[in-house]
C-alpha cells in the first residue's frame, strides 16, 4: 500500500475512483468533505481500518471492507472506499508481469475474470 498528501474533495475521489472502477464501489463518506491525507490499500485493507486513524490519515481506499467499519468510519470520522478486492489486485498483478517480462524478455497477457468480489 501507500500514503499519500493530497488536499482533495470527496467529490473529487470519488470520480476518480469511479473512473478507475466502473463497475462500482462502496462509499462510506464520514470523514471531511476534503481530504489531505489518503492511504490507498489493495486487496483486502480491513485490518488497517483502526491504524489509519493513528496516522492521521482521513480516506482509506482499499479492495474490501466488513460490516464493522462502517460504524468505524462514523465514529473515528473517515471516508472508506471499497472498490472490490479482485480489481484493485489487479493494478499489482500487471506491473510485477511488465518488470518481470522486460527483464527476461518474456511476452505476457493478463486474462482477466468477470469476478464481482
Amino acid at each position: 500500500g501507500l500514503i499519500a498528501s493530497a488536499f482533495i474533495s470527496r467529490t473529487e475521489i470519488k470520480r476518480r475512483i469511479y473512473k478507475l472502477f466502473p463497475e462500482g464501489i462502496k462509499a462510506i463518506e464520514k470523514g471531511s468533505e476534503s481530504s489531505e491525507k489518503i492511504a490507498i490499500l489493495t486487496g483486502n485493507g480491513a485490518s488497517a481500518v483502526l491504524e489509519i486513524k493513528m496516522l492521521g490519515i482521513d480516506t482509506l481506499i482499499t479492495g474490501e471492507l466488513k460490516q464493522n467499519h462502517f460504524n468505524l468510519a462514523e465514529e473515528s470520522e473517515l471516508n472508506l472506499y471499497a472498490c472490490g478486492h479482485y480489481a484493485t489486485e489487479t493494478f499489482g498483478v500487471c506491473a510485477l508481469a511488465e518488470e518481470v517480462a522486460q527483464k527476461f524478455s518474456l511476452a505476457w497477457e493478463f486474462i482477466p475474470t468477470d469476478c464481482p468480489l
